[in-house]
């Protein structure tokens, strides 16, 4: 039987096989985003002149603290890299690709 977590990795590896296929792959290693105080990312791709921060829930839906921890990513990128960065998420039903969940 597979876990809840071997899931949630598998749904994850199918997705950056699916986006990475478009732009350039982009990868931070999570001890820096901790040292920063704020949450890991699951995929990050540089397309169309901005960074995509891609969350992967089988659900689709983000809880509260989640949510708040993945927009100080969001920011901390946008602050470093002088880029536009978008937060979409995506889960098993959904791919909102063209528009942007989140902006900054």
């Amino acid at each position: 039987m597979i876990s809840k977590g071997q899931r949630g990795d598998r749904l994850e590896c199918l997705w950056s096989i699916r986006l990475h296929a478009d732009g350039i792959p982009f990868i931070i290693w999570p001890q820096v985003l901790r040292d920063y105080g704020v949450g890991q990312l699951d995929i990050i791709r540089y397309i169309r002149g901005k960074i995509e921060v891609i969350e992967v829930k089988s659900s689709g839906v983000i809880a509260p603290k989640q949510l708040k921890r993945l927009k100080n990513s969001c920011q901390l990128l946008a602050i470093l890299l002088d880029k536009n960065v978008e937060l979409k998420l995506v889960s098993t039903n959904i791919c909102q690709r063209d528009s942007p969940f989140l902006s900054y």
